[in-house]
């Protein structure tokens, strides 16, 4: 027998010795890779926030995958939100964000940051304003709102909720309450995902940041019951837009 043909025999070849190599990277050696790669040149620019978003979030799904720890479902809901941003081809989501937020006197998109019911007037109004913004053809816009369930749904995707006015929607549900250091870090988690996004999933609830405050959900830190009215008053929020859309059909 040749020489060293004893050993060749016993290692895997081809795709089973790259699957084999993967399969056996720990924990440390997948964070050398990602750290070694991402800083690689490149002439490519990539502005595209979202896009990069989306990337870093279905990474951390394929690591999970390769670790399976079980957290892969946390990152679903993220992975299918950006995704249906991304659907939105053609339109400059960072400029129509940009000049909404240059709006400060609309009364129509002032009621739709701080949650304020709107009038059959209004819808006209933010649809003007929204065609002012030149950030997409007609068709684009019009897909847009498709994908967000409503003119107003996603005008507000945009602007988010006012800090202040989620604040105080959430005031009276620890009003008359001894509230605990527990329980107001998790609200004020409630109060920034809603002043960034603008409305909120009950499910993420059960999802992270929220599940690094409550590893078992929102009953560690709070009853049943004010559980339920937790979500009712997020679903309040969500749905202080709906008037618009009815007001427009």
């Amino acid at each position: 027998m040749p020489q060293g043909s004893s050993n060749k025999s016993k290692r895997p070849r081809g795709r089973d010795a790259d699957r084999a190599e993967w399969d056996s990277l720990s924990e440390q050696r997948v964070a050398e890779i990602i750290e070694n790669l991402a800083p690689l040149p490149t002439t490519v620019r990539d502005t595209d926030e979202l896009a990069k978003r989306f990337d870093l979030i279905v990474l951390r799904g394929q690591l999970a995958v390769v670790h399976a720890d079980g957290t892969l479902p946390k990152f679903e809901a993220p992975i299918r939100q950006v995704a249906d941003g991304l659907l939105d081809e053609g339109l400059n989501i960072p400029k129509v964000r940009d000049y909404l937020r240059r709006q400060p006197d609309n009364l129509a998109l002032s009621k739709v940051r701080h949650g304020k019911p709107l009038t059959t007037a209004d819808p006209a109004s933010l649809e003007e304003m929204l065609a002012r913004s030149g950030a997409g053809e007609p068709q684009d816009l019009e897909r847009a709102v498709e994908n967000a369930k409503g003119l107003a749904r996603f005008i507000r995707s945009l602007v988010g909720l006012d800090q202040q006015s989620a604040a105080e929607a959430f005031a009276e549900f620890l009003h008359g309450k001894t509230a605990t250091a527990d329980q107001i870090d998790f609200v004020n988690l409630i109060i920034s995902h809603l002043t960034r996004h603008g409305e909120m999933d009950p499910s993420l609830l059960f999802e992270s940041p929220f599940t690094d405050k409550a590893p078992h959900g929102p009953g560690q830190v709070f009853g049943d019951d004010q559980v339920m009215r937790l979500v009712q008053v997020i679903r309040s929020i969500n749905e202080s837009v709906d008037t618009t859309d009815a007001a427009s059909a």
